[in-house]
């Protein structure tokens, strides 16, 4: 759930960042009404399961710490 969730906003809604440079891109803009929206997605998410502590396959991390540096860290930030 969490995989398509980001991916969904990483690739879709939010600016892009590059892993290479550290550098988030201009080609997209975060409102308030976007933030607002994105996290209560995010957070109707986490309160019906989503795993933030899900490591993906191939990978050392969780989701959570994988994508601790791009735009969608801002709403993968919830605590229970």
């Amino acid at each position: 759930m969490i995989d398509a969730a980001v991916m969904n906003s990483r690739w879709n809604v939010l600016p892009s960042y590059d892993h290479r440079t550290g550098e988030t891109g201009t080609d997209r803009v975060i409102t308030p009404e976007l933030e607002d929206d994105l996290r209560r997605i995010f957070m109707l998410l986490y309160d019906h399961g989503m795993n933030l502590d899900y490591i993906r396959p191939g990978e050392k991390v969780t989701s959570k710490e994988l994508f601790q540096k791009e735009p969608v860290a801002r709403f993968l930030q919830f605590d229970k």
